[in-house]
């Protein structure tokens, strides 16, 4: 599991303080593989291995300035069963890799990560 050293490193080298508090939602397929809930344009789906970061904090659109509530928005997109984690916890089965969502220049990027299962590195 990643320890308080390296989930600092991972805040500080990738600037993700300023999304505090992040969540991501897992869901557990019927083979019982884990999925990240992922945004599309204009839906939600799950998929292998990219997970949408729920984030916090102000966001601007065309409509103006937003305040975004990372937990509070994960939350409205679960369904029961569904899995909500911090992905820097202790528990998160997952790791996400910070670099590339961090550099994304797509909108489907910006918004969802690639992640790998723990138990697979």
């Amino acid at each position: 599991m990643i320890n308080d050293e390296a989930k600092t490193f991972e805040v500080l080298k990738h600037d993700i303080a300023k999304y505090f508090p992040i969540r991501v939602v897992l869901r557990k397929t019927d083979d019982g593989k884990l999925q990240g809930l992922c945004e599309d344009s204009f839906s939600m789906s799950c998929v292998d291995n990219r997970v949408r970061i729920w984030w916090s904090g102000k966001a601007y659109s065309m409509l103006g300035e937003h305040i975004l509530n990372g937990i509070a928005d994960a939350t409205h997109n679960m369904r029961e069963g569904d899995i909500l984690v911090d992905p820097l916890s202790e528990d998160c089965p997952i790791t996400i890799d910070w670099e590339r969502w961090t550099n994304a220049t797509s909108k489907y990027d910006k918004r969802n990560a690639h992640f790998k299962l723990r138990d697979a590195e």
